[in-house]
């Protein structure tokens, strides 16, 4: 018996799935009326297992585990029928993983019909004798498809603070660090003019202007294809108090009257449109 300990510890180790016609064998065991274990009958069980397992047994007939163990076999139905559907669940998954073919397939077909929308969306707006512009939105989502989001652009703190490391970065020279050297007066420099641009992340010794949350009165915005939106004013809703932007947008060669609202706000920062100018007219 001792010997056959350790291969009996191998195999249990060694998780083993039912089988298809196994798992149907044991649920025509267990019978149709068998439930299976909720969460708190199974915390049950484990105390009745320890109850079991730590009590004295003493030398005579243990009549403790022999209505402990009785008590748990009346209900093993509910813990396998448990494990049945575990097991079945289980089945739909462990030896069903796509592979990277099929992986790559699937991204393919959903970014063919990303690409069918677009084209769509294209075609509705080209259909007029007089073109409406293509819907702003088609931009956004042709560059995530393509992979050719843009990057937001370096503040300009952190350009002149990139600059004044490397002007810091070379060694050598023989002045020792002294004051007088031009490279390190450089730096120095490039260092407090970026302090006045804005927060130094590194250091925190300023603060960092807030920036916009909504489209800014006296600036002209711009982005891709020549697309320019010049804010006049901002008017709220009487009732809820939401802002629009009231201006005039550039777009396919003519200028109109324009409003966005804080989702087409929202909808610019992911275009990446910048302001071009604060004094309204962007030419």
């Amino acid at each position: 018996m001792a010997d056959r300990l350790p291969d009996v510890a191998a195999r249990a180790a060694a998780f083993e799935p039912l089988s298809h016609e196994n798992r149907a064998a044991l649920s025509e065991l267990i019978g149709d009326a068998a439930r299976p274990a909720p969460a708190d009958f199974l915390l049950r069980m484990g105390h009745t297992v320890k109850d079991c397992r730590t009590h004295d047994h003493g030398t005579g007939e243990d009549f403790f585990c022999g209505n402990l163990t009785g008590w748990m076999g009346e209900r093993m139905a509910l813990v396998m029928r448990r494990l049945l559907d575990a097991e079945a669940e289980l089945a739909r998954y462990v030896g069903a993983e796509p592979t990277v073919a099929e992986e790559m397939q699937y991204l393919n077909r959903c970014l063919d019909a990303v690409h069918d929308v677009l084209d769509e969306a294209r075609r509705g707006a080209e259909r007029w004798e007089n073109p409406l512009p293509v819907p702003e939105w088609v931009t956004v989502v042709a560059q995530a498809a393509n992979g050719r989001r843009p990057t937001r652009r370096p503040s300009r703190a952190e350009v002149l603070r990139e600059a004044a490391d490397v002007a810091d970065s070379d060694n050598t020279c023989d002045c020792g660090g002294c004051v007088s050297c031009v490279r390190r007066q450089i730096a120095a420099e490039l260092r407090r003019m970026a302090d006045a641009a804005g927060k130094d992340t590194r250091k925190g010794e300023s603060t960092p202007a807030a920036a916009p949350d909504f489209f800014q009165p006296g600036h002209t915005y711009t982005g891709d294809y020549g697309w320019k939106f010049r804010v006049d004013s901002i008017t709220t809703h009487p009732e809820d108090g939401a802002r629009t932007a009231l201006g005039w947008r550039f777009f396919n060669g003519q200028w109109e009257p324009m409003a966005y609202e804080e989702g087409d706000w929202k909808l610019q920062q992911a275009l990446d449109h910048i302001v071009s100018t604060d004094g309204g007219d962007a030419g």
